[in-house]
Order: C-alpha cells, then sequence, then structure tokens
C-alpha cells in the first residue's frame, strides 16, 4: 500500500475582471466569473457595506410607518381574549417597553447583519471542512456576501415598494 496522497486536479487560472466594486454589479449578469475571482481574490466589505446601507435604509422606510403602540396593543388585546386579563397600567408599561425595544432593535441593525453573515459562512465553512475541503474562510465569507447581494436588494425593493403604496 503506498502512501501517496490522491492529487486534486489544479483549477486553471482565473482571469481577475474589474475592482470589487464591480464584482457587485456583475453577480447579476455574471455570477459565476464572480464567484471564481472571489476563491482567488476574496472582497467582502463592499457587499457587506451595500447590505448594511440597504438593511438601515429599510429600517428608516418601514420603521417610521409601522405603528409600534398599536401592534403591541392589538397584540395584547388578542391575548387577554384568551384569558389573560392585565389592567391599564401593565398595558401601557408594556407599550413603552415594546417602543423603546423596537428603537433599539433598529439600530442595532449594523451589528447584527454583519453578525449574521459571519454565522452563515462559519455554518458553510464547518461543512466545508467537515467534507475535507481545503477551504479558508475569507474566501467563503465573501461569497455568502456576494450570494446575498440579489436576495438583498430585491426583497428590499419589493417590501419598500409594499410598504409605501399603503
Amino acid at each position: 500500500m503506498s502512501s501517496e496522497q490522491p492529487t486534486t486536479p489544479i483549477p486553471p487560472a482565473v482571469e481577475v475582471r474589474g475592482s470589487a466594486l464591480s464584482r457587485l454589479f456583475r453577480v447579476f449578469t455574471d455570477p459565476t466569473a464572480v464567484f471564481h475571482e472571489l476563491a482567488v481574490t476574496p472582497t467582502w466589505l463592499p457587499p457587506l457595506l451595500l447590505i448594511l446601507v440597504v438593511s438601515v435604509a429599510m429600517q428608516l422606510v418601514i420603521g417610521g410607518r409601522l405603528d409600534m403602540e398599536g401592534t403591541i396593543r392589538q397584540s395584547i388585546a388578542e391575548s387577554s381574549q384568551s384569558g389573560q386579563e392585565m389592567s391599564d397600567e401593565q398595558v401601557d408599561r408594556m407599550v413603552e417597553m415594546g417602543s423603546k425595544g423596537a428603537g433599539v432593535m433598529r439600530w442595532l441593525s449594523p451589528v447584527t447583519v454583519p453578525l449574521f453573515f459571519l454565522l452563515v459562512a462559519g455554518v458553510y465553512f464547518l461543512g466545508l471542512k467537515a467534507a475535507g475541503s481545503g477551504a479558508e474562510f475569507k474566501p467563503v465569507f465573501a461569497t455568502t456576501l456576494h450570494a446575498a447581494v440579489p436576495a438583498t436588494l430585491l426583497s428590499s425593493a419589493v417590501l419598500a415598494l409594499t410598504v409605501l403604496r399603503r
């Protein structure tokens, strides 16, 4: 029995076309080339910044149109119909806490969004390692973020249009 390890084929050289910023646009038109480029030159900051800007913008657009107090009061009223009665003072206190919590969460998104994508990329990375891959974390993180750009932009646009039409 020989101690030689099976060799993996060497992938062809990837030609990097354009800047890290151009990849944000080319992820829509030529995603295969972008993902191959990311394996060679992983860039994660431009897509992360774009996702953060869109996230904060959506918080501002939607947050200004939501009636948090009304939503909380409706939720409390629905739970009181199932047998849980609350005094007006308790309801007011819950509404105040809920409104403050919503305000805090709105401004935590610049922290939670990167953490979410780090977690997702970490799961992918661990899966690749478990499968025996020699992948490094930075390309996995960059690929995760670039893959999220189209869905983030599309879902945010649809949500913004839906909210603004009301």
